[in-house]
């Protein structure tokens, strides 16, 4: 953190993946706004090649809360097995499928099991999506991102999303009330809240928002960002 703070500001250009990561270039980094470009990551290939996940919007089936990440503690899963327990005490049916496996396995299934909430984890699928059921919301807890590539995925394939606004880059992933929503905090009821108002959502035309995380439309902007890096280069020379 020492060396980003001393070297970061010196840079031609510095880009980041979301807005709120750029904002904290600025605040903490002491990065210029006029060197700071936001390059949102490669998350999906063509739209053409993606498939729509069929939901039942209604929820009246209950809800399978699958969370895409590694079980590691940066990525806060335990949340996802809370979050689970308290829509059940709504008396909403809910159970919670995970892809990516981690350390923390074996403490969420007994987490799951103290809770009375189905915990079912895979390991990596690379076509996770294919796992999914037509009550399908996909839950990223953690406490802190950079943008969240999931959420972007499961816009893609129609399934709404939920995140914890607090994790900031994660704002740049969702449209709130579009194609997810964003909890207030990372409290199981405020998720919860969150996921009631998800389930319902059919996540449709948002194709053009999603061109912007396309594999092509992220190398442009890489090379938007080096040729803007050569021409401040040059310029200050």
């Amino acid at each position: 953190i020492w060396l980003a703070k001393r070297w970061y500001r010196q840079a031609d250009v510095v880009t980041s993946a979301s807005h709120p990561v750029a904002a904290e270039m600025a605040a903490a980094f002491g990065v210029p706004a006029s060197r700071s470009l936001v390059v949102p990551n490669p998350a999906l290939p063509s739209l053409d090649a993606i498939t729509r996940v069929r939901r039942t919007p209604d929820g009246s089936d209950g809800i399978q809360l699958v969370v895409a990440c590694r079980l590691v503690p940066q990525k806060s899963p335990h949340l996802a097995i809370l979050t689970a327990a308290e829509l059940q005490r709504r008396g909403i049916d809910t159970d919670v499928v995970s892809f990516g496996g981690g350390p923390l396995q074996a403490e969420l299934e007994t987490l799951a099991s103290k809770e009375g909430v189905q915990f079912t984890p895979h390991g990596w699928v690379e076509d996770w999506f294919s796992h999914f059921s037509e009550r399908s919301v996909v839950l990223l807890p953690s406490h802190r991102e950079g943008l969240g590539n999931v959420l972007i995925e499961a816009a893609a394939h129609g399934v709404p999303a939920v995140a914890v606004s607090p994790a900031l880059g994660v704002a740049d992933a969702i449209i709130p009330g579009v194609t997810g929503e964003l909890a207030f905090d990372d409290e199981p009821r405020s998720i919860a809240d969150a996921v009631v108002k998800a389930r319902a959502l059919t996540v449709d035309g948002v194709d053009d928002w999603l061109s912007r995380f396309s594999a092509q439309s992220s190398a442009d902007l890489l090379l938007e960002a080096v040729a803007y890096a050569r021409g401040y280069a040059v310029a200050t020379t």
